[in-house]
């Protein structure tokens, strides 16, 4: 890791999990883990740039409330909040120059269900613009920096939050995932980082339902990312679409010991941009290590490149995010500038204006249709194979 100096304190590399337990059992308290994540914040943020805003009085105070006992699952543990999810009296940015230092008067869903469960709120992190890219560097706020070498980047859009828990400033920090910004961020990190099922996780109150969009966490254990779905995973009142609960929690499913299963490993992309060598080789790498494990792999080809996919993504897409941009207008009274904007922000903003509402709907058809078609492929190849060995055995 990058010669970041800061106050040493091994408890803030120690898992979410066993942090509460050790405030429960009052081997330390709340204020200390909270005032140690303070510490590692005020010294590594200027160089690394993951958080957006600090709590530290009210962090502060929260963590004095909390004493030896506390049944809650995660009681004390410092915990930093994405800065596209509303926290009740704090700025929410998107850190973009457009939303101004816009004033949340309430609590997104999974802020209001991590407080619940006992964590303290020490901060919130930053993010590429609306949340679209990759990686994390802003105009309004600068690039925020992989603490295992400051020359490269967190990935995105979860950077800060990855930063955050990759450099012990937190122990485990809040995320969100449409097409990869809490897994990218965990492998560039070396985090743990799980996008749920869709509509595992509620986006209350502002959405009902997402094609694409799932909160989630980055933590340096399995354990504690499956005990934080527990907490935040259920239906909210208005939800339009909720998945089924799970047969037992996951925190139970993910301490058993693995089955063996079957995984399909692919080079193949399903839109038409190549695929470099090192990372064809690294996937194969990781297929060869899951088969030295015990699994079964094999490499697959899935069917599915088609025609305007990525058209048809972006119609999906582009008016997803821009909904941000959309509800930004509404709370400034005014239509956007571009040079509030970033040049990719201001190019989708500009493409979803001249689309219709049909057009849109139009392209969700079309998708779903596609996704349907790709779905029944493996439905029948999974029947053809359970036929085969069916037959098999009657031979």
């Amino acid at each position: 890791m990058a010669d970041t100096t800061a106050p040493t304190d091994d408890l803030l590399f120690r898992g979410a999990l066993d942090l509460a337990g050790l405030v429960r059992a009052g081997e330390v308290s709340a204020r200390d883990l909270v005032e140690a994540s303070l510490a590692r914040i005020d010294a590594l943020n200027p160089a690394l740039n993951a958080f957006v805003d600090v709590f530290a009085d009210e962090a502060l105070e929260a963590a004095a409330a909390i004493g030896p006992g506390d049944a809650r699952p995660f009681a004390g543990v410092p915990i930093a909040i994405k800065n596209n999810r509303a926290i009740a009296g704090r700025r929410m940015t998107y850190c973009a120059d457009y939303m101004g230092d816009w004033i949340a008067p309430y609590d997104h869903n999974v802020v209001a269900r991590l407080q619940a469960a006992g964590f303290v709120v020490v901060g919130s992190t930053t993010l590429p613009e609306w949340g679209i890219l990759p990686w994390t560097n802003t105009k309004r706020f600068g690039a925020t920096r992989n603490p295992w070498d400051l020359a490269r980047t967190s990935g995105g859009s979860s950077g800060g939050s990855a930063t955050a828990v990759a450099s012990g400033m937190v122990p485990i920090a809040h995320a969100n995932d449409g097409g990869g910004s809490t897994r990218i961020p965990a492998a560039c990190c070396g985090l743990v980082g799980l996008k749920p099922q869709r509509n595992r996780i509620s986006l209350s109150p502002e959405i009902g339902q997402s094609f694409l969009a799932a909160d989630g966490v980055l933590t340096r254990t399995v354990a504690d990312t499956a005990a934080a779905l527990d907490v935040l995973a259920g239906p909210e009142v208005g939800d339009a679409a909720w998945a089924p609960p799970p047969d037992e929690p996951f925190a139970v499913s993910a301490a058993r010991a693995p089955e063996r299963l079957r995984v399909a490993v692919t080079v193949s992309p399903p839109l038409d941009v190549p695929v470099e060598a090192e990372r064809a080789r690294a996937a194969r790498e990781a297929g060869a290590l899951l088969a030295s494990l015990g699994h079964d792999v094999e490499e697959a080809d899935p069917p599915w490149r088609q025609p305007r996919l990525g058209e048809l993504f972006t119609a999906l897409f582009a008016p997803l995010v821009m909904l941000q941009v959309a509800q930004a207008r509404m709370i400034a009274g005014r239509e956007p500038a571009e040079d509030e904007m970033e040049p990719l922000s201001w190019a989708l903003w500009q493409l979803v204006g001249s689309m219709s509402a049909l057009d849109t709907h139009l392209a969700d058809d079309e998708f779903q249709a596609t996704l349907r078609e790709l779905a029944n492929v493996e439905i029948v190849a999974r029947s053809v194979q359970k036929y085969e060995v069916a037959s098999m055995t009657d031979i």
